[in-house]
């Protein structure tokens, strides 16, 4: 599903790179390697595809980042409200903030990690009381939260069931087709930003790389959680031998 995710996001930026005749830095081939991208693609899609509408791993991809986009809101929101000028609003704000900032930075979490830490932090923002939060403006944020919250889970399910239900060897065969469409898309332009400098297909190129990126980070740092819990485990008893050679 995140490789799926991923190729759903670079589709969207596809549009930034020259692909009229007229546009600065155009290519026959690059228009070529675009056009098998998204043949690609869509194959990958329909393979997951039971309706023949969008896929449901789309989109419960949308439903996350709209639900992303709802707790950044309201961390912001919250946040400026910490120095309202009504001592009683900053107090229940300040709360707010610290509850928020207790589960963490949820860009960074895996999708599962991710829904039990929103479940956690609404019932939490709830627990300040209702006459509180409503007096703050915080109410109409939890609420939009909690709404695009529920409707990311119900897709995603509905995303597992059809997952369970599919084809599993056409979606791996389609998936290596769209990545490998999908590399030659790549070489292609880096082939021709040598040939043309880079100003052609900077736009392109900039999201990518703040995709890969974003998308490292969130791997290192789930490894390096997965690490701090390993090496959390209680240490197993020490042999006899251990035990012998200490006490000598």
């Amino acid at each position: 599903m995140e490789d799926f995710g991923y190729q759903s996001l670079i589709q969207e930026m596809l549009p930034d790179l020259p692909l009229e005749t007229a546009d600065e830095g155009y290519s026959d081939k690059l228009k070529s390697a675009v056009e098998d991208y998204r043949a690609a693609y869509r194959a990958f899609d329909d393979a997951v595809e039971t309706s023949g509408t969008t896929s449901p791993a789309v989109i419960a991809a949308r439903h996350d980042k709209a639900r992303d986009n709802a707790w950044r809101t309201l961390r912001a929101y919250v946040k400026v409200c910490t120095r309202h000028p009504d001592p009683d609003v900053a107090a229940t704000s300040t709360r707010a903030l610290q509850l928020i900032r207790n589960i963490g930075d949820l860009s960074i979490r895996n999708r599962t990690d991710e829904t039990g830490r929103l479940n956690t932090l609404i019932q939490s923002l709830r627990e300040i009381g209702a006459a509180p939060l409503a007096q703050a403006g915080i109410t109409p944020f939890i609420d939009d939260l909690e709404r695009k919250d529920h409707a990311y889970r119900e897709a995603y399910q509905h995303w597992i069931d059809v997952k369970g239900d599919r084809t599993i060897g056409l979606v791996q065969l389609k998936r290596r087709a769209a990545d490998a469409a999908y590399r030659n898309l790549i070489t292609t332009v880096n082939a021709l930003i040598h040939l043309n400098g880079d100003a052609p297909y900077a736009a392109f190129v900039r999201s990518v790389n703040a995709l890969i990126k974003r998308n490292k980070t969130a791997l290192i740092t789930r490894q390096t959680l997965r690490a701090k819990r390993h090496h959390s485990l209680i240490a197993p008893p020490p042999t006899t031998e251990n035990q012998q050679h200490t006490e000598s």
